[in-house]
């Protein structure tokens, strides 16, 4: 029984041999190897492919060539009419050979296969290209059945854990989410009670100013006022004493001693004989300063001492600065300051001018 045993091994082994001898010699009008095929729901690791090789001396015969894959973990064997094949894992298996009169159609291939590790036994069919698998009856079902159904187990507790993954991965994000939004809600209300408390200092700024620059032309006003009204006096004195002096004739033509020329022959000067003609900016802000320039004007026939007060804002602040000048009769005088402008490229409002005080001697 055992020499029986050992005679057929070895007649599997030298087939086996020869068939991947023949294997080897590929043809030069052999078609080429199909994509691999397998059937996805029983013995999946399982792989075959197929050529066929016409007969170069009889153009009516041919022969189809099959070919073995396992990408499994275990040994699985193949056996078909005249082959037998015990195909190792990862691990391809020589050719079988079909006899046929032409490659016009592959016909079916009816084989047996089992995986000997575990028992199971099955009924492959290689029909028009594709490769499908049924359980032989006489296999035992029921443990693969088991291992199935664990590997199924396993599988949806897998599924599970990772749908609690994923659900405390999206709860973790709608947190920080949540504490995104609130701190940005946060600082938009702190930016807004910092706009509110700076627009209401600028705003009480902008009154204090305005206040002070109200009571303080009101003051220069009523300082003018009163010069006019000290003016007016003493020109009407002045017109009275020359009167006297002459005995009421009015064709005296001498000046009196203050330096008014009598009424008589030129007028007494006025407010309105002095004048401020232009201001004006020489150059933009430069280092935080610029040359501005203001020009005053005397058309009187007297000599005058005029105090001036000049307003420019930059930055949106009001500076203010005045200037005491002597002017000669009919004269022009142009004068030079440099003030301090900041970052702003050039003054604004620059030309509010005021006459504060004047003196005719």
């Amino acid at each position: 029984m055992n020499s029986l045993r050992k005679a057929i091994s070895s007649f599997f082994c030298v087939l086996s041999v020869t068939s991947l001898v023949m294997a080897a010699d590929t043809p030069e009008d052999a078609a080429p190897w199909s994509d691999w095929t397998h059937d996805e729901h029983v013995l999946p690791e399982l792989y075959v492919r197929t050529r066929c090789v016409p007969d170069p001396k009889n153009p009516k015969k041919a022969h189809w060539e099959l070919q073995f894959k396992d990408i499994g973990d275990a040994l699985v064997e193949v056996h078909g009419k005249g082959f037998r094949y015990n195909v190792a894992s990862n691990e391809e298996a020589g050719s079988a050979q079909i006899k046929v009169k032409s490659c016009a159609a592959m016909p079916e291939v009816k084989m047996g296969g089992s995986v000997p590790s575990k028992g199971y036994q099955y009924n492959l069919l290689l029909k028009d290209g594709a490769l499908s698998v049924q359980p032989h009856e006489q296999s035992d079902w029921g443990g693969w059945l088991m291992v199935g159904m664990m590997g199924a187990a396993m599988a949806s507790s897998a599924m599970a854990a990772n749908q609690a993954q994923a659900a405390q991965a999206a709860q973790l994000r709608a947190q920080e989410q949540a504490q995104q939004q609130a701190a940005a809600a946060a600082r938009a209300a702190q930016f807004a009670q910092l706009q509110a408390r700076t627009q209401a200092e600028n705003a009480a700024f902008e009154q204090r100013v305005a206040a002070q620059r109200a009571a303080q032309l009101a003051q220069e006003r009523a300082q003018l006022a009163a010069q006019e009204a000290a003016n007016q006096r003493a020109a009407q004195q002045a017109a009275q004493a020359a009167q006297n002096r002459t005995g009421g004739n009015s064709s005296y033509t001498g000046v009196a001693p203050s330096g008014y020329a009598n009424g008589s022959s030129t007028p007494a000067p006025q407010p309105k004989d002095l004048s401020i003609s232009q201001n004006y900016v020489d150059q933009p802000c430069n280092n935080g300063s610029t040359t501005a320039h203001f020009e005053l004007t005397n058309a009187s026939y007297a000599n005058a001492q005029m105090t001036v007060e000049f307003d420019y804002q930059t930055g949106g602040v009001t500076y203010t600065f005045s200037e005491v000048h002597n002017l000669g009769p009919r004269s022009t005088n142009d004068y030079t300051r440099t003030i301090p402008c900041g970052a702003e490229p050039q003054l604004s409002d620059f030309g509010k001018s005021y006459i504060l005080s004047f003196q005719f001697f």
